[in-house]
């Protein structure tokens, strides 16, 4: 297996800048995919000069929807090894050489997520309520572990590697063979990334790497917190039921969802974006008029 067998698929909703710099930045640091697959909506405007690239592929979706983006992205690779990248999502020079070596070494590996080494951990009552109220959370057990109220564990990246249960979908990398048939959820618009990992995770082997390093930084533009975060009480309750061995009950989750509103809500009143991604560190944040990052 080759890095010519390897394609990055990118779909972003967000300013040309931020998509031009997201794709200089993965060829910058990982010269060595095949080609670098860009999913838009179609009322973006042009992508500037790097329409011009040799190996950029641009697709446009009739609607900003990142599930159906990613669909289309699926269905125009080629390779066998693809990865979804956010355009938030900066990989280290040697991600893709250590994604290849990982598949490479377990052939019953369809699925392996990427380190984010700039998640931090959240602090202990943040920890402690979301516990308290069933929504997601970090532990050292964790492999996308399903809770009683749709919501999930997720893992501590200081334990990888493992074998998990589902990926997320900032920096995840597939067996295009394995999963093609399969189409990520496009009635989502939270959690899908974790939905589609528990049905492609019945096929074969999904691990979370301590070696493909990558950094997910946060750009604030095009993203509502206050309408993402009610969001993911919906979706929480759809794929609790759509997965009926995880142990989903109804009076769990309406105990999740007074929870969750209440981080929606504080966060909303105090613009402390950690309450409900509490992955991330302070100095993740970038200004989404800085391209540069």
């Amino acid at each position: 297996m080759t890095s010519n067998n390897v394609e990055v698929i990118l779909c972003s909703n967000r300013h040309p800048k931020i998509i031009i710099n997201a794709v200089n930045k993965i060829l910058e640091h990982c010269p060595s995919p095949r080609k670098v697959i860009i999913v838009v909506p179609k009322i973006l405007s042009s992508l500037g000069v790097i329409s011009g690239y040799k190996k950029v592929v641009i697709r446009r979706s009739d609607r900003a929807n990142l599930s159906k983006q990613r669909n289309i992205g699926l269905k125009t690779a080629t390779a066998e090894i693809v990865g979804f990248i956010d355009d938030d999502t900066v990989l280290e020079k040697n991600h893709i050489y250590e994604v290849l070596k990982a598949f490479k070494e377990n052939p019953s590996l369809i699925g392996l997520g990427g380190c984010i080494s700039n998640y931090g951990k959240a602090p202990l009552w943040l920890t402690k309520y979301r516990r308290m109220f069933l929504l997601s959370h970090p532990a050292p057990y964790g492999e996308v572990n399903p809770l009683p109220s749709g919501f999930f564990i997720w893992p501590d990246p200081a334990n990888a590697p493992k074998l998990v249960k589902s990926l997320w979908g900032c920096c995840m990398w597939w067996r295009r063979s394995k999963i093609e048939d399969l189409q990520f959820d496009e009635s989502l618009s939270a959690f899908e990334d974790v939905e589609f990992g528990f049905r492609a995770g019945s096929r074969g082997k999904l691990l979370l790497s301590d070696c493909a390093i990558a950094y997910h930084l946060r750009i604030s533009s095009n993203r509502s917190d206050f309408i993402r975060g009610l969001r993911q009480i919906q979706e929480a309750r759809i794929i609790g039921q759509r997965f009926p061995k995880h142990g989903f009950r109804t009076i769990f989750w309406l105990w999740a969802s007074i929870g969750q509103a209440i981080l929606v809500f504080a966060s909303n009143i105090t613009g402390v974006h950690r309450l409900l991604a509490p992955e991330y560190r302070k100095s993740t944040e970038i200004d989404p008029d800085d391209y540069n990052y």
